[in-house]
């Protein structure tokens, strides 16, 4: 009895180590890892099927369990519906219910579902490209599409595609001017991981379009948030046209306000600002400074001059000033200006400080900074304007009065002075100049004055400058119309012959 039961004792040891032993022998079998991205296999109403009734259901059905926060948080259904929709999941399939039927009174219309790219599945793994299906309650479907590529504006990452940005489109026969800050897109897409996207499916029409980087992952545009960036116009589609490439390349929006943050006082007739944000110069005017007496508060009438912007540094502002007491105490406060941005100075410390006019002398000459076309250049189009650049701002009517513009053959040409600045002014002749014929810029230093009344200094009175033969180039001619006060960056045209690629 005793043995029998050493012996079981020991058999069924044996088999509890060798049980153990074989459980250590590596991990427990889960099965390979989910790398297969999930799709969309069905759709109701199916892609491009027509006549569909306004007051359907949309049902979606997916390969696999999805993540349902990603796919709500990335599904588009262009144009955006005017009734409230609610989702209900059940299993791998999504069913989208409206409150009101369809726009009814738009009955042939077509409709787009998008899912983004950036959807993902229960295991993680993302769609890869944005899933596509349209149908219409007409009898036909648009075929319109824009493309494009959105790049990313990071250091260094200008060749990069930004990743699963939204497109937002209005047409602008219904939305005459849409703000991205207020409205949604009508038609929405997402870019794909490289920054590639397609708006399919549109009708014939003029569409303005925004991408949006969604560096927040929300759907909306949130201008703390997220990076905004628009083509250089807006899309006219005829029916079933497809747009040119269309390039972004988004950027933040500065909603901070311009701050004074020093003034210098170099010399008693002039004071020097410093502002934290390039100033826009179309919003500088003497009236918008102020001089006050300190501590009285007595304003000093007509202060300022005149002011101008310094070309070399964005960020500064100088003022001409004459009626001051050297070593006195003043007051200056800033009525109005804004940064490049549109933004305004608005508050009250950051437009004022208290200062001490200066009693150094005013030594500074008053000289050309720089004239284009430079002296004894060549090959100069016949379009060109005389750009004269000066180190303050000159009295315009006496440049008007002791300048000319002369051909070889000694004939006077007539124009005008475009004002870019106190300091910069552009002469635009009447007509365009003959080509192969050289022109001659005169001045009268002694009779040109700045507004201060400084006398003008010149290495030399007159500079010439040769045109181009123009019957060996071609020509483009015509107008940049832009929003906004002014164009800060240079504007590239390129052409290229029809039907290049």
């Amino acid at each position: 009895m005793f043995k029998r039961t050493f012996t079981s004792l020991i058999i069924i040891a044996a088999f509890q180590v060798y049980i153990i032993h074989c459980a250590v022998q590596g991990p427990p079998s889960g099965g390979p890892i989910d790398t297969i991205p999930p799709a969309v296999i069905e759709t109701s109403p199916s892609d491009g099927e027509t006549m569909v009734p306004v007051d359907s259901d949309f049902l979606i059905t997916f390969s696999e369990s999805m993540d349902r926060t990603t796919v709500e948080s990335a599904l588009f259904i262009s144009p955006a519906p005017e009734s409230e929709y609610q989702y209900s999941w059940k299993g791998n399939r999504l069913k989208i219910s409206f409150s009101e039927p369809l726009n009814p009174a738009e009955w042939d219309r077509t409709y787009v579902i998008r899912i983004g790219s950036s959807v993902k599945d229960r295991h993680n793994v993302a769609l890869g490209t944005t899933f596509t299906s349209a149908f219409s309650t007409g009898e036909t479907i648009d075929s319109g599409v824009i493309t494009g590529r959105v790049f990313s504006d990071k250091e260094g990452e200008d060749i990069k595609g930004s990743a699963n940005a939204i497109i937002w489109a209005y047409n602008l026969d219904e939305t005459s001017d849409p703000n991205p800050l207020f409205a949604e897109g009508s038609y929405i897409t997402q870019a794909d991981g490289e920054g590639n996207f397609q708006l399919t499916h549109l009708g014939g029409g003029t569409y303005r379009v925004f991408a949006i980087t969604n560096d927040d992952n929300d759907v909306s545009f949130s201008i703390t948030a997220d990076r905004i960036g628009m083509p250089p116009g807006d899309i006219s589609l005829d029916v079933g046209e497809e747009s040119d490439p269309l390039k972004f390349k988004p950027v933040s929006i500065d909603t901070l306000p311009p701050r004074l943050y020093l003034l210098e006082t170099p010399d008693r007739n002039h004071i020097l600002l410093h502002f934290d944000t390039p100033v826009d110069k179309h919003s500088l005017a003497s009236q918008n400074f102020r001089i006050l007496q300190f501590p009285e508060g007595n304003e000093v009438s007509n202060a300022v001059k005149a002011y101008y912007y310094i070309e070399t540094s964005e960020n500064n502002v100088s003022l001409y000033i004459d009626a001051l007491t050297p070593d006195t105490e003043y007051q200056l406060i800033i009525d109005y200006i804004r940064d490049i941005h549109g933004d305004q100075l608005s508050n009250y410390g950051d437009s004022t400080t208290v200062f001490i006019c200066s009693s150094n002398e005013d030594t500074a000459k008053f000289f050309l900074d720089t004239i284009s076309p430079a002296d004894s250049t060549t090959n100069i189009p016949v379009y060109t304007p005389v750009a004269f650049t000066f180190n303050q701002p000159v009295d315009i009517t006496l440049l008007g009065e002791h300048f000319q513009l002369v051909d070889s053959l000694g004939k006077q040409i007539l124009g005008r002075f475009k004002p870019l600045s106190p300091a910069v002014y552009h002469f635009i002749p009447d007509k365009s100049l003959n080509p192969l014929m050289t022109y001659h810029v005169k001045l009268q230093p002694d009779s040109i004055e700045s507004v201060e009344g400084k006398p003008l200094h010149l290495q030399q009175s007159e500079y010439t400058f040769k045109t181009m033969d123009i019957s060996r180039t071609g020509a483009l001619i015509g107008n940049i119309l832009a929003v906004g006060d002014s164009i800060r960056s240079p504007v590239i045209v390129s052409i290229k012959p029809k039907g290049a690629a």
